[in-house]
């Protein structure tokens, strides 16, 4: 199959909001070890999916940023992004505060958890609308890069045509 053919479906900050509280619930309730690597184990598949989407909505952007709709997709994914962070954090540290922690890090391994402290050093939910705008200025930033038409030589060229004449040969 080749990647063109691929169904591609937006994950709406809804579903993805609605379906990371279930698994934080499922967390927090968790009377056992197993019960509490069942939710992470379906968090982190859950993640996947959602990490799918948005890699193959930038993909699909890259290929062409003049196609509107892909525009819209990563315009989306960059506004909600900071948002899902902090769910994401959210989750991570109830499993962090587990009563199971000593067991589950026999499981899972200490570098998920030194990683859970640095995610907890490095985000804060204040900071969320500051992400989404740098966000928004660096996709302002790639559409004018992408957009620069420079007459050299006689020829108009974008950016990336430019490059050929800054080898000497």
């Amino acid at each position: 199959m080749k990647f063109s053919q691929i169904p591609y479906k937006r994950v709406t900050f809804e579903e993805i909001e609605k379906k990371a509280n279930e698994l934080l619930k499922k967390m927090n309730d968790a009377k056992n070890v197993k019960e509490a690597l069942d939710a992470f184990y379906e968090y982190n598949e859950f993640s996947d999916k959602i990490s799918t989407a948005i890699s193959m909505s930038y993909i699909k952007f890259t290929l062409n940023t003049e196609d509107d709709f892909f525009v819209t997709e990563k315009e989306y994914y960059d506004e909600i992004m900071p948002k899902i962070q902090d769910i994401d954090l959210k989750f991570k540290l109830a499993l962090y505060n587990s009563k199971f922690k000593d067991d589950l890090k026999k499981e899972l391994k200490d570098l998920l958890f030194l990683n859970i402290e640095i995610s907890m050093k490095a985000f804060d939910s204040k900071i969320i609308p500051h992400m989404q705008e740098e966000n928004r200025l660096v996709n302002e930033y790639d559409k004018l890069l992408a957009s620069a038409q420079i007459e050299f030589d006689g020829k108009t060229l974008n950016l990336s045509q430019l490059g050929k004449y800054k080898q000497n040969t």
